[in-house]
């Protein structure tokens, strides 16, 4: 089976019933180099979401929602559902949250330097927020603390897990804490 076989849905009642490990094979088929040239920008795309981390499972479930899509509005894959599926994949893998992001959105936010939370001073208007974006870190982007102790100034992994518990039990003891918290977690959060 060849990939213009899967794309023709005029025939999806003549394609054989795969098992999950013949899907995973087939996708992983298509994820070679090969796809770029049989299905040009789309190809590159399922490459490049694949080279980026994306599970051949994630995208065998993307190929499938194609192809059933397809068959419900019977009508061949256009490329604009082939792309809006491969858009939708990368997207996904593109919205994860650095470290670098997190300090950008926290330094706009609060009106300070990322050097602010870099580097070494302690007074409240750079500590406050420099604790809650270690929180963040650790909380939505889910880095370890040797990582976000690194990226801030080479602290030590206690003082990150200090800030962490420490903003950890300001948000369920202080409104005005969970407010912002959950006011920069929408900021990361939220499309652009």
């Amino acid at each position: 089976m060849n990939i213009a076989e899967c794309l023709d849905t005029s025939k999806v009642n003549d394609l054989p019933i795969l098992s999950a490990k013949e899907a995973r094979m087939l996708t992983e088929k298509y994820m070679e180099e090969t796809i770029a040239s049989q299905l040009g920008e789309i190809g590159a795309k399922i490459a490049y979401a694949a080279k980026n981390g994306k599970k051949s499972v994630t995208l065998e479930g993307t190929l499938n929602k194609l192809i059933a899509k397809a068959s419900l509005i019977n009508s061949p894959i256009t490329m604009e559902m082939a792309e809006k599926a491969i858009n939708d994949v990368v997207t996904q893998k593109e919205k994860v949250l650095s470290i670098e992001l997190i300090q950008e959105t926290i330094s706009k936010y609060f009106n300070i330097t990322v050097n602010d939370l870099k580097g070494i001073k302690r007074s409240a208007d750079v500590t406050f927020p420099r604790q809650i974006a270690m929180y963040l870190c650790r909380s939505v982007a889910g880095q370890p603390l040797t990582v976000i102790g690194a990226k801030f100034g080479k602290r030590d992994h206690t003082t990150v897990l200090h800030a962490c518990n420490k903003i950890e039990n300001e948000v369920k003891e202080n409104p005005s804490t969970k407010r912002i918290v959950d006011s920069v977690k929408n900021l990361l959060t939220s499309d652009k």
